[in-house]
């Protein structure tokens, strides 16, 4: 992933699907710094990669984890860019529950289609 965008639901779909934990630990604090200037450097810039970059890692991860619900995900968001190759990380998946038993098991009330995967006319 390059700079942000999607790696939270990334690890939400990796943890549920793959049979992962999360921790919770009651007495913690999380916080998020915004700087002024970022601590490293990207090519093109910081702000056009972060419009560049956002997409296509939010695409990214939809393309990898949404299996067959993509085509819906890209209808509905055609912004995206092209996902590219994403073979190698395909071992990510292996043993994981695909995307049906997210829907129908983790969140049924979905606003994803579950018996129609496309819309339109």
């Amino acid at each position: 992933m390059k700079i942000w965008g999607g790696e939270n639901i990334e690890i939400s779909l990796r943890i549920w699907r793959c049979g992962g934990s999360l921790l919770i630990v009651p007495c913690s604090r999380v916080g998020h710094v915004y700087r002024r200037k970022s601590p490293h450097s990207v090519p093109g810039g910081f702000l056009g990669q972060l419009e560049i970059e956002g997409e296509s890692t939010l695409g990214a991860v939809q393309g990898f984890w949404f299996d067959e619900y993509y085509d819906f995900y890209s209808y509905m968001n055609p912004k995206n860019v092209e996902l590219g190759d994403l073979s190698s990380r395909l071992k990510l998946k292996q043993g994981c529950h695909d995307m049906d038993w997210y829907l129908s098991t983790v969140y049924p009330d979905s606003p994803l289609p579950i018996k129609c995967k496309y819309i339109g006319q």
